[in-house]
């Protein structure tokens, strides 16, 4: 199926001047639609290598060009082992020990030889390999491991736990309400109101929301619905779950950062219809359509 990009999007990219093409490249080379890798391969001039080789359905693109291939951001493909297992000159211990897929931690298994620990003691896929090896594991990097297998391990060696970190942890909201808030500083505060699971804490101590944090949090929408006074509005405008309180408040909104709202696109067409100025993103992939869909 062959795909072209909006009218939106190709009138953007038309106007764009080549030195403010930057960021476009990068939020193109991101975007894993089939659409967003056909235009590449038809126009490489747009290509941002960076955020090519870490786009997981780019792999055969990249292949074709090893010598372009940015080997930090590669690693953190979710389809890496497909080159680097013919190409371990372009492994990155801790980009690759940190990346989830399931074939990266197979191949871990196989290799530790390539195993970072401060990279793998993050990350929630790796606990097969974690337990097995808790001596060799980075404790302030095991606390942003959402896996509720480590969180448990952290429950049971609370003097080993970087309470600021935790405290974002998404999987930690039980053991820091059971562990007295009283430990709790300034950033740890900053580190819930982050938290998308942090809204049943920070809901009974308001004096210490940091607004700024919670506007972009998806899990704070009822508390931030509460207090539309206190709103940063440009944070909230890239937050995906304030669609309603967007539409409501089209005057507050930010349109250029809704445009990097997943679900921006119904307030991004309000915008318009209100001759407002907005912004495309390159990275969503709603700007591609089949080209025979009659709707570009």
């Amino acid at each position: 199926m062959s795909f072209v990009l909006s009218s939106i999007a190709r009138a953007c990219l038309e106007a764009c001047p080549y030195k403010s093409r930057h960021p476009i490249m990068v939020q193109l080379s991101f975007n894993r639609h089939p659409g967003a890798l056909q235009f590449l391969r038809e126009n490489p001039e747009w290509i941002n290598w960076e955020g090519l080789s870490a786009n997981g359905d780019a792999i055969d693109i990249l292949m074709d060009n090893l010598d372009m291939v940015r080997p930090r951001f590669l690693n953190m493909n979710p389809n890496v082992v497909k080159i680097i297992k013919d190409h371990t000159d372009l492994i990155v211990p801790y980009y690759l020990s940190a990346n989830e897929s399931d074939e990266v931690i197979d191949f871990l298994e196989e290799h530790p030889e390539f195993i970072n620990w401060r990279g793998l003691s993050g990350n929630c896929k790796a606990m097969r390999i974690i337990r097995k090896n808790i001596p060799m594991v980075s404790w302030k990097d095991l606390c942003y491991n959402t896996d509720m297998e480590a969180i448990a391990i952290l429950s049971q060696n609370l003097d080993k736990i970087d309470w600021p970190v935790f405290c974002r942890n998404k999987s930690a909201i039980g053991v820091i309400m059971a562990n007295g808030l009283e430990r709790l500083d300034a950033a740890c505060w900053s580190s819930i109101c982050d938290n998308e699971n942090g809204a049943v804490i920070i809901q009974n101590h308001l004096d210490k929301a940091d607004w700024a944090r919670m506007s972009g949090n998806r899990g704070m929408i009822d508390i931030l619905s509460e207090n539309l006074d206190k709103v940063h509005w440009s944070m909230l405008s890239m937050n995906s779950a304030a669609t309603g309180i967007l539409m409501n408040h089209l005057d507050k909104v930010c349109p250029e950062m809704v445009s990097r709202n997943v679900n921006g696109k119904e307030i991004c067409d309000a915008l318009r219809s209100l001759g407002r100025q907005t912004y495309v993103d390159f990275s969503n992939e709603n700007i591609f359509k089949p080209s025979d869909s009659g709707c570009i």
